[in-house]
C-alpha cells in the first residue's frame, strides 16, 4: 500500500473527534508524519546497503604472447563435504563454472585425483571463480599455471596471496 499522508491525516481527525484526549495541533500532525517518513526511508536504506554486496570475478589473466596451461587441484575433503561425494554433481559445477571464457579450453579432467588442466590462448583470461562479497578458494588444494616458467600456488593461503584486488576484480596477471 503506497504512503499516503493525506489518508494518515484523515484517519488522524476521524480519531480526534472520537477521542478528545487525541487532538493536537498541526504542527504535532506534522512532526508525526515526519518522524515515520523519516523511520521508513531509513530502514528501507538500511536493507538496500545490506543486501547490496559486491560482485566479484577472480581471474587469471594471460597478458602473455603465448599459450598458458593452468592446472587446478580441487580440495577432495572440501569437494565431499558439499557434494557428498557425488561425482557427477561435481563435474556439472567444474563444467559450468569454472573457466567458461572465450579463448580457453579444458584439455584434461582427472577425476580420481579431482585435477583438471586448462588451456588459456593469449591475451584472455580465465574465470576462476565470480559470486558476491569475494573470493573464498575453498575448493582448491593447488593451482599451478605453466607458462615460460611454472607458477606454483599451494594452499588457500598461497592462492590468496596471488590474487591481488584491481578495480573490484581479483586477478592474477601472467606476463
Amino acid at each position: 500500500m503506497p504512503f499516503d499522508p493525506h489518508a494518515i491525516l484523515s484517519q488522524m481527525k476521524i480519531e480526534k473527534l472520537r477521542r478528545p484526549e487525541l487532538q493536537t495541533s498541526g504542527q504535532q500532525v506534522t512532526n508525526c508524519i515526519m518522524k515515520r517518513l523519516f523511520t521508513i526511508i531509513f530502514l528501507a536504506l538500511t536493507f538496500y546497503a545490506c543486501v547490496m554486496d559486491r560482485v566479484y570475478n577472480c581471474k587469471i589473466k594471460n597478458d602473455s604472447i603465448d599459450k598458458i596451461q593452468i592446472k587446478i587441484s580441487f580440495d577432495k575433503n572440501f569437494i565431499d563435504s558439499i557434494y557428498n561425494g557425488n561425482e557427477t554433481k561435481f563435474l556439472s559445477f567444474v563444467k559450468e563454472n569454472i573457466g567458461q571464457d572465450s579463448g580457453v579450453s579444458m584439455i584434461n579432467l582427472d577425476t580420481l585425483n579431482l585435477t583438471v588442466i586448462y588451456q588459456a590462448l593469449p591475451k584472455t583470461s580465465f574465470t576462476l571463480e565470480h559470486g558476491m562479497s569475494g573470493p573464498d578458494y575453498s575448493f582448491y588444494k593447488a593451482i599451478t599455471v605453466f607458462d615460460h616458467e611454472k607458477i606454483e600456488l599451494n594452499g588457500k593461503k598461497e592462492i590468496d596471496n596471488a590474487f591481488k584486488k584491481i578495480d573490484g576484480e581479483y586477478l592474477l596477471t601472467i606476463e
